[in-house]
């Protein structure tokens, strides 16, 4: 019954293309945070929400894509897929951990 004022405002506008709320394991520090894909300037927002859900922090990812960022979706494991205007598929998951 009323609108709510939006988490992020950007202007100029980044002309985002999708948004996630990730919830998944496997980026143990990004639970609960948004991801935001910017066809603009091609990266994708990773937003960092305090308890009450308002912005606290705000990285830029994949800046060297070379592609506008179209979609984002995460996978059961929690990595996370992003696809590009020219078709490509990006897999972003946690690197392996050193076992020697």
């Amino acid at each position: 019954a009323g609108m709510e004022q939006p988490v992020k405002v950007y202007i100029p506008s980044i002309a985002t293309s999708s948004l996630i709320q990730y919830m998944g394991n496997a980026f143990p520090n990004w639970h609960n945070n948004l991801l935001i894909g910017a066809l603009k300037s091609e990266h994708l927002n990773r937003i960092v929400l305090d308890q009450n859900d308002h912005a606290i922090s705000e990285t830029r990812l994949l800046r060297n894509v070379e592609g506008r960022i179209r979609n984002i979706i995460e996978s059961p494991e929690g990595w996370l897929y992003v696809a590009t205007d020219d078709g490509r598929i990006l897999k972003i998951s946690p690197a392996l951990a050193d076992s020697e």
